[in-house]
C-alpha cells in the first residue's frame, strides 16, 4: 500500500499528554485511492520493496521512539495554558508575504510566531531580559557563565552534547550572547526538525542541569574566551571606559568572567547559577521569537506544549536594583578639574572619542520616536555643511561617526568617534572644539524639520519595501524587541520613528556640552603619558588634565563651512509605478520619418532591435 505520513494535533482541552508531543507522524492510507503504478512482478523487486519498506517502518518508528514523553506536571501546565492565552493581530509589511501572530501565555511569557511556507529553515530566539549588569557583586560574570552552561544537559536531555548533536544532525547553528541587560539565546534547523528543537530548547528554561563536571569544565571555556579578548582593542579600551564610571553602578564592573572571578567553578559557583536562573530565567521576563515552515496554528501548539511550564511571576525586571542610581557618568560639571584618558592601542590606530552619558526619563517614547538616532545621524553626517566634511578638508581627520554604545532603561551612552591623521592627532584640541562648535550650532539654530521628515519616510520605505529575513536572522531580532513594544507593533515599531522627536533631541543637544563629556584619545605616539594598567585587560593608560581646553570647548567660535544639513533631493516621495504606452510610443515612431519627433539613435538606454 501507499502510506502517507501527515501530522495530527488534537486540542489541549481533550488531550494535553498528546499535544505535548510537538508533533506526532501517524501512518495511515489515504482516503483517496492511490495513483496507479506498476506491479512488482519478479520475486527480486517484492523482496526489495518490502525490505525498504520495512526499513522505513523501523526509521519512522524510531523517531517516534525517542520523541520525549512529556510530565504530568508539564501536561498539566500545558492545559492550563489554554484557558490563560492571548493572542494579538501584528501590523506588518503589503508586500510581507509571511504571515505573523502575537501571543502572551498564562504565564507572562511574550512569543511571537511567523510563518513561512517558502523557507526552508526554521529558527527560534529566546530573549532574557537580564544581562551582565545583574551580576551579583560577588560574582562578576555570572550571567554570561549562566549563558554557557545552559547548553550543557538539563533533566530530560541530560547529555552535555545533546543539544549541540541535534542541531548539527538536522543543519542546523547556534549560539548566545549576554548583554548588559539582556541574554539571547537562539538557533535555526532543517523545517521538519523545529518540534525536536524546541523542545530541547525549552528545558534550557525550565530544567537545566548545572552539572558538576560541566560546570567545572565550562570555566576554563570562559576564561578562553577572555583570554582571547586580552589583545583585543575593542575589549581594553571598553574596559577603560568603564573605569571613569561611578564605582557603585553595576556598569563600572567586569562583565564577561574569567576563572579567578568565577572561582573555577566550584560548588558555591554551582550554587550562584541555580540562584541566579530561578530569580531572574521567568517568564514574564522572557520574549520568544519562532519561524518557520509549519502554520501558525502549528506553530501555536508547539509552543504552548514546550513553553506552558516555564516558572511564572511575580518577577520585577532585573533593572529595578539599579534603574533609580544616578547614570554611571557624571552629567554635570564637577568641583574637580576635567581630565582627559589616553589609551596605547594593540593594533596601530589613531583617535579621539567623546563619550556622554544621558539619563532617560521616559524609556517607551525614546523606543518610539528614537531621538538617538537622529542626533547619530548628525554626527555621521557626510553632506555639505557637516563636520566629516570640514575635519577631512583640513587633513585633521579621516571619519566622524556617532554611534549608541549602551541603551538601557535609565540611560544611554553616546560617542562621538573621530579616526585622526597624525596631523590630526597633534591638534587634538582643535578637532574636538569643531566638534562642540557644530552640537553648538545645531543647539542655535536648532534642527531642521526636512531632517524629522526624512528619516521617517526612510524608515517608512525600509519597512515597507524589506525583503524578508532569513529565520535565524528575523528571530534573534526579533525576539529582543518584544519587550519595547506594544504587541501589534513588534515587526514596524523597531523600525518606524514616530512624531514627537524634536523636544527629545533638543534635549539631548542640550546634554552634550563639555563639562559632561569624557574624552579618550587613542594612540601609540601616547605611550609616554600612560603611566598606569588597567586591572583585567593589562591596558597601558594615562590620564591627563584638560581644564584649559574644556574652557575653550564651551565657547568655541562659528566655523566657517559648518551649516544644518541641507533637504536631501534624493529621497523619493512618489513610488507609483508610471505606465509606458505602448500605443502613443508606436505613433511617435512612425512619425520619425516626417516633421513628427526622431526616433533617438540607439544608445544605453535604448534597446537593441527586436528586444520586449
Amino acid at each position: 500500500p501507499q502510506w502517507w505520513c501527515r501530522p495530527v494535533h488534537q486540542s489541549v482541552h481533550t488531550n494535553p499528554l498528546t499535544t505535548l508531543r510537538s508533533q506526532i507522524y501517524v501512518m495511515r492510507t489515504p482516503v483517496l485511492s492511490p495513483p496507479s503504478r506498476p506491479r512488482c512482478s519478479s520475486p527480486s523487486m517484492r523482496a526489495a520493496t518490502e525490505s525498504a519498506s520495512r526499513r522505513a517502518l523501523l526509521s519512522l518508528c524510531s523517531a517516534l521512539l525517542a520523541t520525549p514523553t512529556p510530565s504530568p506536571a508539564a501536561a498539566a501546565a500545558a492545559a492550563a495554558e489554554a484557558r490563560g492565552l492571548q493572542t494579538f493581530d501584528i501590523a506588518a509589511s503589503d508586500l510581507d508575504r509571511r504571515s505573523f501572530r502575537g501571543m502572551q501565555l498564562s504565564n507572562g511569557l511574550r512569543v511571537l510566531l511567523c510563518s513561512d511556507p517558502e523557507a526552508g529553515k526554521a529558527a527560534a530566539s529566546m530573549n532574557v531580559a537580564v544581562g551582565s549588569m545583574s551580576n551579583p557583586v560577588e560574582w562578576p560574570g555570572l550571567a554570561h557563565f549562566c549563558e554557557h552552561m545552559l547548553f550543557l544537559g538539563t533533566k530530560r536531555f541530560p547529555g552535555e552534547g545533546e543539544f549541540e548533536r541535534f542541531i548539527a544532525a538536522n543543519a542546523g547553528s547556534n549560539n548566545a550572547f549576554t548583554g548588559s541587560e539582556e541574554t539571547n539565546y537562539f538557533f535555526s534547523v532543517n523545517g521538519d526538525a523545529l518540534p525536536g528543537a524546541l523542545t530541547r530548547f525549552a528545558d534550557f528554561f525550565t530544567a537545566p542541569l548545572f552539572s558538576e563536571s560541566g560546570t567545572t569544565r565550562e570555566v576554563d571555556a570562559i576564561d578562553a574566551e577572555h583570554a582571547k579578548n586580552l589583545q583585543s582593542d575593542f575589549w581594553r579600551s571598553d574596559a577603560v571606559l568603564r573605569l571613569r564610571a561611578r564605582p557603585d553602578h553595576p556598569y563600572s564592573r567586569f562583565f564577561t568572567g574569567n576563572r579567578q572571578t568565577l572561582r573555577g567553578g566550584d560548588a558555591d559557583a554551582r550554587a550562584a547559577l541555580f540562584a541566579f536562573h530561578r530569580a531572574f530565567y521567568r517568564a514574564p521576563q522572557m520574549a520568544l521569537a519562532v519561524a518557520g515552515p509549519q502554520s501558525l496554528d502549528a506553530l501555536q501548539r508547539l509552543v504552548q506544549a514546550n513553553f506552558g511550564a516555564l516558572p511564572p511571576g511575580p518577577a520585577p525586571p532585573a533593572s529595578a536594583a539599579y534603574d533609580a542610581l544616578p547614570p554611571p557618568f557624571d552629567t554635570q560639571p564637577q568641583a574637580e578639574p576635567p581630565m582627559a584618558t589616553v589609551l596605547v592601542p594593540v593594533r596601530e590606530q589613531r583617535s579621539v572619542t567623546v563619550t556622554w552619558c544621558l539619563p532617560v526619563e521616559d524609556p517607551d517614547e525614546w523606543w518610539r520616536a528614537k531621538p538617538d538616532s537622529t542626533v547619530v545621524s548628525l554626527l555621521s553626517s557626510r553632506a555639505q555643511g557637516g563636520l566629516t566634511q570640514l575635519l577631512k578638508a583640513k587633513g585633521l581627520a579621516s571619519s566622524v561617526d556617532g554611534s549608541i554604545d549602551e541603551f538601557t532603561r535609565s540611560f544611554v551612552v553616546l560617542t562621538a568617534y573621530i579616526g585622526l591623521t597624525p596631523q590630526g592627532l597633534q591638534r587634538w584640541p582643535e578637532v574636538v572644539s569643531a566638534l562642540f562648535s557644530y552640537l553648538a550650532l545645531l543647539r542655535e539654530e536648532g534642527v531642521p524639520p526636512h531632517v524629522y521628515a526624512e528619516e521617517r519616510r526612510m524608515r517608512e520605505l525600509a519597512f515597507a519595501f524589506a525583503e524578508p529575513a532569513p529565520p535565524s536572522s528575523f528571530v534573534q531580532s526579533a525576539s529582543g524587541n518584544l519587550f519595547l513594544f506594544p504587541p501589534r507593533e513588534w515587526l514596524r515599531g523597531p523600525l518606524l520613528a514616530g512624531e514627537g522627536a524634536e523636544p527629545l533631541v533638543r534635549s539631548i543637544l542640550e546634554g552634550l556640552t563639555p563639562q559632561a563629556a569624557v574624552v579618550k584619545l587613542t594612540a601609540r605616539e601616547l605611550a609616554p603619558l600612560a603611566t598606569r594598567v588597567e586591572p583585567v585587560y593589562s591596558a597601558s593608560y594615562g590620564e591627563m588634565p584638560i581644564g584649559r581646553e574644556v574652557a575653550a570647548w564651551s565657547a568655541s567660535p562659528r566655523l566657517d563651512g559648518l551649516a544644518v544639513p541641507p533637504p536631501n533631493r534624493f529621497i523619493p516621495t512618489d513610488l507609483s509605478i508610471k505606465a509606458l504606452s505602448i500605443k502613443a510610443r508606436g505613433a511617435s515612431t512612425a512619425q520619425g520619418g516626417g516633421g513628427g519627433a526622431a526616433r533617438p539613435p540607439p544608445g544605453r538606454n535604448t534597446p537593441p532591435a527586436g528586444a520586449r
